[in-house]
């Protein structure tokens, strides 16, 4: 059969864009959520269980990427949660102005 080409021949849809788990929202704004409630660092055990309750879903890699980009950083990943978390917590303590906490009287 000249000029058919075989759908085998190039993969299925789910090899070239295969799903990916995510957080709604994003596991890193729950878990700076999650710290900011307890007013200090979250244990290794806390993170796993915040990661485990977390409302997720699985979507194509082309979407995470499109919601990343959205976003404007790339989201924490679900398998290597606590070393992710742990070099996001060291960024953020190195970034004054996202430390910055409002004064007395100031909203």
């Amino acid at each position: 059969m000249t000029g058919v080409q075989n759908w085998q021949d190039h993969g299925t849809p789910e090899q070239d864009d295969p799903m990916v788990l995510i957080a709604i929202p994003s596991l890193a704004s729950i878990l700076v959520a999650g710290e900011t409630k307890k007013g200090s660092p979250l244990s290794q055990a806390e993170v796993l269980q915040i990661r485990d309750r977390a409302t997720c879903k699985f979507v194509s890699l082309s979407a995470r990427r499109k919601l990343d980009e959205d976003r404007g950083y790339i989201d924490i990943n679900y398998e290597n949660v606590w070393d992710e978390w742990r070099k996001i917590r060291e960024w953020l303590k190195g970034n004054p102005a996202l430390n910055a906490q409002p004064r007395a009287g100031e909203h």
